[in-house]
């Protein structure tokens, strides 16, 4: 009933989540080619972000993960 509910929300907001940052992600991979090549410690800052996102995502997909198994 009520726990089923809420899983089904939770993945609902985990998939948009895990979309968004995607998005965020790929917008920084395309950004790193309009910075100064040769500006390392932005370039660095930049990859940080990236990875931080990507991080990010994986702790999301594997609570969708769990949440979807919930559901079966």
């Amino acid at each position: 009933g009520r726990e089923l509910r809420d899983a089904q929300k939770e993945i609902a907001s985990v998939e948009r989540k895990i979309a968004r940052m995607q998005g965020d992600i790929k917008k920084g991979r395309e950004g790193l080619a309009t910075l100064d090549q040769g500006d390392y410690q932005l370039l660095n800052a930049e990859m940080a972000k990236i990875t931080a996102l990507e991080a990010s995502v994986d702790e999301l997909e594997l609570r969708w993960l769990e949440l979807s198994e919930l559901l079966n």
